[in-house]
């Protein structure tokens, strides 16, 4: 379980790889949230400025740029869709959960996460270029 945060915290970087053009944050990616009247999870003002550093707000934008938590926003995402942010989020949770844990976990929902994380493999191996 301690492998898992690296394992999201990879998975952030291999999308940002392939998301943004030559590193650079997308200004479209915000200003259609503007012209939708929605923030998001980072509003206008503050995405515009600079990219977030945490997984925990990269995995913000990736819910926005992949339509938003409800689905209320356009996806703006040219790779990535919203069940792999799901399962992406499901994994950085786990992760988190697995560094602060104290006790035992049970061999079968261990092995869900490791299934989970097989499964975003898989999905960023068939959407990413």
């Amino acid at each position: 379980m301690g492998s898992v945060r690296a394992i999201a915290h990879r998975a952030l970087w291999v999308i940002w790889k392939a998301e943004l053009n030559r590193g650079a944050w997308p200004t479209r990616w915000a200003e259609s949230w503007k012209q939708q009247r929605q923030d998001g999870l980072k509003p206008y003002d503050r995405t515009i400025r600079s990219f977030p550093r945490s997984d925990g707000e990269q995995c913000g934008v990736l819910c926005d740029i992949t339509g938003g938590r409800r689905g209320t926003l356009k996806p703006v995402a040219k790779y990535v869709t919203k069940p792999t942010y799901i399962l992406l989020d499901y994994v950085k949770t786990q992760g988190d959960l697995g560094q602060h844990l104290e006790g035992e976990l049970s061999r079968t929902y261990t092995a869900s996460v490791c299934w989970s994380c097989v499964a975003l493999f898989d999905r960023l191996v068939s959407e990413l270029p």
